[in-house]
């Protein structure tokens, strides 16, 4: 070829909390391409933009959602104030609560056990966890085709970093105009 584009995409981060390898642990992007389903009672580590709109959809499938994360606040990244509001907004008429300065500690079969940023430790029952603590770049591809190929190069979306698809069709936008 004359020239490479690589989108490869990201994967998701799992991250090393004791439990974590159960079988009724999985990611969002598991679930949301139904590779695993979820019960009813559902806890999700992670409020950001992804960990919300993945509760908000699991509550929507008739599901109770808890939403578990470290940060100050939910979708603490850069997103547009009116889709962070309506997301919030949706959230909260789902009833979806949102335990915000709260770390995950322990997954159980039948729970997890977090603790809050004040020092107090909780049990929250549930059948189910999903894990949306964010994404890493899957650029091992790039990483050989630098090596071996000598033509231009190109990364477009989340292989060069993960983002949001915006961000992605920016890159692909890019590259195909300038190539």
């Amino acid at each position: 070829p004359d020239v490479v584009v690589v989108a490869t995409g990201s994967r998701d981060v799992v991250p090393p909390i004791p439990g974590v390898g159960q079988s009724h642990v999985a990611t969002t992007t598991d679930v949301l391409l139904g590779r695993k389903t979820t019960g009813a009672k559902v806890v999700v580590v992670g409020a950001g933009e992804n960990g919300c709109e993945t509760a908000l959809w699991l509550a929507r499938g008739g599901r109770d959602v808890t939403l578990v994360e470290m940060q100050a606040a939910a979708i603490a990244t850069p997103v547009a104030r009116a889709n962070r509001n309506m997301l919030l907004d949706l959230l909260a008429e789902r009833g979806v609560p949102i335990l915000t300065r709260t770390r995950v500690t322990e997954v159980q079969a039948d729970g997890v056990l977090v603790s809050h940023e004040d020092g107090r430790q909780q049990r929250l029952p549930c059948d189910s966890v999903v894990l949306s603590v964010g994404m890493k770049a899957d650029n091992v591809l790039h990483g050989e085709l630098e090596r071996t190929f000598a033509g231009p190069l190109y990364e477009v979306g989340d292989c060069s970093g993960a983002h949001n698809v915006m961000k992605a069709v920016w890159d692909a936008y890019e590259v195909g105009r300038t190539v």
